[in-house]
């Protein structure tokens, strides 16, 4: 049994037979954790769902070719040089891709010489709120 919906411009797909009753779940926002039998639902999905946006190329989704950030303009590239541009992309981004969400700020954190990057987005969880922090890793 496996369904389909729309989050934003997200299609996420649901196995709902990997968890003994989805209908006893209390909301309708969630997914299953990447690489285990857990569930990400509301704060933790939408936690998810920023860090598959963000890492993903955008056009590398044949059916979805709007789908993540454009990864590939910023490689090889100075990092005080893009930084700021990284940042906008990447609201901008999110707003139409999660619009579960109100974001503040997105930060770009170099973590190493071999230009691995830490993005440090804030935002509030429109549903509750809450504000949340989340840091996603960037492999330029």
């Amino acid at each position: 049994d496996i369904s389909c919906s729309l989050v934003g411009s997200e299609m996420c797909i649901r196995d709902r037979s990997m968890i003994s009753d989805y209908r006893s779940l209390e909301t309708e926002n969630w997914q299953h954790k990447l690489g285990t039998d857990a569930i990400a639902a509301d704060i933790e999905d939408i936690n998810q769902c920023i860090d598959t946006i963000c890492t993903t190329q955008k056009g590398s989704i044949p059916y979805n070719p709007e789908f993540g950030l454009p990864l590939m303009d910023f490689m090889d590239k100075p990092i005080n040089l893009v930084a700021s541009k990284i940042a906008v992309q990447t609201l901008d981004t999110l707003k139409l891709q999660e619009p579960r969400a109100t974001y503040q700020d997105c930060k770009v954190k170099e973590i190493d010489e071999n230009g691995c990057l830490r993005l440090l987005i804030s935002y509030t969880y429109n549903q509750t709120s809450m504000t949340k922090e989340v840091s996603v890793p960037w492999q330029r």
